[in-house]
């Protein structure tokens, strides 16, 4: 599209150098008018673009707002439990190895 408008161009300007019949300014119109037309076409899509993308961002945080600080509390609580049990998991080997003394001494 934008060598078409680039050769659009360089008719204009050789139009404005030699006279053109009326039919070849009719054409250059005309091709003119068909890349104006597909300029407003690209603009509308882009703009589509921008409000589709607006939405998703939208729906992103509408997604994020709740569901973040619930996972973030569940993470919490998982990783409080799990330091719970290698607490307690510490504390039975320390008896399992302080029974293991005691055992070795009376022997």
């Amino acid at each position: 599209m934008v060598n078409t408008f680039n050769e659009n161009n360089k008719l204009i300007k050789e139009s404005n150098k030699v006279p053109k019949s009326e039919r070849e300014m009719a054409d250059l119109i005309k091709r003119n008018k068909e890349i104006q037309d597909d300029c407003k076409k690209i603009d509308d899509m882009i703009n589509q673009g921008k409000t589709f993308a607006g939405d998703i961002n939208e729906r992103l945080d509408n997604i994020l707002d709740p569901t973040i600080p619930s996972l973030k509390e569940k993470y919490t609580d998982k990783n409080q439990a799990i330091d719970e049990c290698d607490e307690l998991f510490d504390k039975a080997n320390a008896l399992i190895d302080r029974l293991d003394g005691t055992c070795d001494e009376q022997m």
